[in-house]
């Protein structure tokens, strides 16, 4: 697979509009791998940026999760969103051999550890003890889900995007948003390696994770949107699988124990096996480079548990805290931001060239507030703002999703 690219390119001629996403999640590379696919059949000559600012795509929550796409949980409009988020994975599993194969995607493979006598599933992991008095349910029951290696989703969109043109620049992050009198998006200014970059652009999509409010609120200073940010981290570990990896060690084990604490284990075919949970709603987010400290008290019980739930006792390869992009509601944010609500219209009778220029479907979008669910929901999310940037009709109603009154 190859790496995105580490330096910004000079401008391209010939480009009628330009799109920068700001994020190599889940969200930001769904999104741009889908507007590469939807600009296929357009003639617009459209440019798609990705910026991130860690070292690699996926190196925030997106790359450390559970990996589990699954949708029978959810109910009303979330439940819809959640079920034409899966079918998109669904579809790419089923229509792309190399989606399959790479990713690692397999259906049927979430389970839930839980106490007591009962019958048990037929396809547990090698790597999961079961201790006497417990036993192993599908789960939801029905088998709507599926999992795959979240890393290598990653780099397969990645690879993708940029098989089709997308460019994405890593260690790169924006640092300016200039906007007209009216509150039209005008440039960006992306600054990477001590060297600033000025892009005129006609859309902005912000798809930074829990990191969008501090972003958004960086950039428009005078915005009178209000986001509704909550603190929602968990804990995490990795460890060495020392069971035989491979396509029957992927898998998903939620249990909750006698005393309450919820954690999911994940058995990746790479030979890693990831622990989180523990949730912590207190500690605020920090700078996106920094990496978060973990509990020492959470990590030393992800180790009791491994312990006592793992075939054989692994070796701890790195620990760490994600934070999940949550907010005070429960869908999440997929919404272009009105002018006049990134800042206050200087002129609002003026009928400027600029004004007259933007189309109703350029400007600034949010994709923000998916919590726990971002990469079931996620993919879904990319495909309606590549929708909405195009101007084309959307799976679903995407007024759902507008921002917070």
């Amino acid at each position: 697979m190859s790496q995105p690219s580490p330096r910004i390119l000079t401008i391209l001629e010939n480009v009628e509009t330009t799109t920068i996403i700001v994020g190599g999640g889940i969200c930001g590379l769904s999104t741009a791998y889908h507007l590469a696919e939807l600009r296929k059949t357009n003639p617009l000559k459209h440019r798609v940026i990705v910026i991130d600012a860690l070292a690699e795509v996926f190196g925030a929550v997106s790359g450390l999760n559970s990996g589990v796409v699954a949708y029978r949980w959810f109910s009303g409009d979330l439940r819809e969103f959640a079920r034409h988020s899966y079918q998109v994975y669904k579809r790419l599993a089923e229509t792309c051999p190399t989606f399959r194969e790479f990713c690692g995607y397999r259906e049927h493979s979430m389970l839930r550890l839980v106490p007591g006598s009962g019958p048990s599933a037929t396809q547990v992991p090698k790597w999961l003890r079961v201790p006497k008095d417990w036993h192993v349910e599908n789960n939801p029951g029905d088998g709507h889900a599926a999992a795959l290696n979240q890393i290598r989703l990653g780099q397969w969109l990645a690879a993708q995007c940029q098989a089709h043109g997308v460019e994405i620049y890593t260690l790169a992050r924006l640092i300016k948003v200039d906007l007209s009198d009216h509150g039209t998006l005008h440039r960006v200014y992306v600054r990477q390696s001590n060297v600033t970059y000025k892009i005129d652009c006609q859309n902005l999509i912000l798809a930074a994770g829990a990191w969008t409010p501090l972003l958004f609120h960086a950039m428009f200073p005078e915005s009178s949107c209000s986001l509704y940010p909550k603190t929602n981290s968990a804990n995490w570990t990795i460890l060495e699988n020392l069971v035989e990896a491979g396509s029957d060690s992927l898998g998903q084990v939620v249990l909750k124990d006698e005393s309450g604490d919820r954690l999911e284990i994940v058995g990746q075919d790479d030979g890693k096996i990831f622990m989180y949970g523990l949730n912590d709603t207190e500690t605020p987010i920090g700078d996106v480079e920094v990496p978060n400290s973990t509990q020492d008290s959470s990590i030393s019980k992800m180790e009791n548990y491994a312990r006592r739930f793992l075939v054989s006792t692994p070796r701890v390869l790195a620990t760490g805290r994600i934070y999940r992009p949550t907010i005070a509601r429960e869908l999440p944010i997929i919404a272009r931001v009105p002018s006049n609500k990134l800042r206050p219209v200087i002129d609002p009778g003026s009928s400027s060239e600029t004004t007259q220029k933007q189309k109703s479907n350029e400007g600034v979008y949010l994709c923000y507030g998916h919590g726990s669910y971002g990469l079931t929901h996620g993919m879904g999310s990319g495909v309606l703002i590549s929708q909405m940037v195009l101007g084309l009709s959307t799976d679903l109603d995407v007024s759902k999703f507008d921002l917070p009154e």
